[in-house]
Protein backbone atom coordinates (compact mmCIF):
# COMPACT_ATOMS: atom_id res chain seq x y z
CA UNK A 1 0.00 0.00 0.00
CA UNK A 2 2.91 2.52 0.93
CA UNK A 3 4.22 1.58 -2.51
CA UNK A 4 1.27 2.67 -4.27
CA UNK A 5 0.55 6.09 -2.19
CA UNK A 6 4.67 6.54 -3.04
CA UNK A 7 3.92 6.17 -6.73
CA UNK A 8 0.82 8.30 -6.70
CA UNK A 9 2.64 11.44 -5.09
CA UNK A 10 5.35 11.11 -7.96
CA UNK A 11 3.19 10.86 -9.98
CA UNK A 12 0.85 13.81 -9.22
CA UNK A 13 4.26 16.13 -8.36
CA UNK A 14 5.33 15.04 -11.82
CA UNK A 15 2.19 16.23 -13.29
CA UNK A 16 2.22 19.44 -11.57
CA UNK A 17 5.45 20.23 -12.56
CA UNK A 18 5.09 19.67 -15.79
CA UNK A 19 1.29 21.34 -16.00
CA UNK A 20 1.59 24.74 -13.55
CA UNK A 21 5.63 25.17 -12.66
CA UNK A 22 4.71 23.57 -9.57
CA UNK A 23 7.85 22.11 -7.74
CA UNK A 24 8.29 20.24 -4.91
CA UNK A 25 10.04 22.25 -1.57
CA UNK A 26 13.69 21.91 -1.99
CA UNK A 27 14.90 18.74 -0.36
CA UNK A 28 17.54 20.07 2.19
CA UNK A 29 14.26 21.37 4.18
CA UNK A 30 12.82 17.84 5.60
CA UNK A 31 11.86 19.58 8.74
CA UNK A 32 9.52 22.01 10.16
CA UNK A 33 8.78 24.16 13.04
CA UNK A 34 5.20 25.85 14.46
CA UNK A 35 6.32 29.35 15.14
CA UNK A 36 3.86 31.60 17.01
CA UNK A 37 4.70 35.51 16.39
CA UNK A 38 5.89 37.63 18.96
CA UNK A 39 6.18 41.52 19.33
CA UNK A 40 8.86 42.73 17.37
CA UNK A 41 9.72 40.18 15.46
CA UNK A 42 9.64 39.74 11.44
CA UNK A 43 10.48 36.88 8.58
CA UNK A 44 13.90 38.08 8.53
CA UNK A 45 14.55 37.58 12.42
CA UNK A 46 12.29 34.50 12.50
CA UNK A 47 13.77 32.49 9.33
CA UNK A 48 17.54 33.52 10.97
CA UNK A 49 16.26 32.25 14.61
CA UNK A 50 15.72 28.99 12.52
CA UNK A 51 18.38 28.87 9.65
CA UNK A 52 15.22 29.21 7.52
CA UNK A 53 14.33 31.73 4.47
CA UNK A 54 12.05 34.54 4.93
CA UNK A 55 10.73 33.45 1.51
CA UNK A 56 10.57 30.02 2.78
CA UNK A 57 8.62 30.84 5.33
CA UNK A 58 6.31 32.54 3.04
CA UNK A 59 5.62 29.85 0.85
CA UNK A 60 5.03 27.50 3.25
CA UNK A 61 2.65 29.65 4.65
CA UNK A 62 0.96 30.78 1.27
CA UNK A 63 1.83 34.55 2.14
CA UNK A 64 1.71 36.82 0.01
CA UNK A 65 3.09 39.87 1.99
CA UNK A 66 5.91 39.55 4.25
CA UNK A 67 3.89 41.10 7.15
CA UNK A 68 3.61 39.02 10.24
CA UNK A 69 1.48 40.36 13.19
CA UNK A 70 2.29 38.91 16.95
CA UNK A 71 -0.12 35.86 17.69
CA UNK A 72 0.17 34.42 14.23
CA UNK A 73 1.86 30.87 14.21
CA UNK A 74 3.66 29.69 11.36
CA UNK A 75 5.08 26.35 10.19
CA UNK A 76 9.06 27.12 9.56
CA UNK A 77 11.11 25.16 6.89
CA UNK A 78 14.33 23.93 8.63
CA UNK A 79 17.14 21.92 7.75
CA UNK A 80 17.81 19.88 10.89
CA UNK A 81 15.70 19.19 14.16
CA UNK A 82 17.75 20.55 16.83
CA UNK A 83 18.62 17.90 20.25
Amino acid sequence: MRVKTALIIAAVSIALSCCIGWQAPPAEHRYYVEHTVQQDESLSTIANHYGSSPKGIMQENDLVVTTVMPGDVLIVPVKEMAD
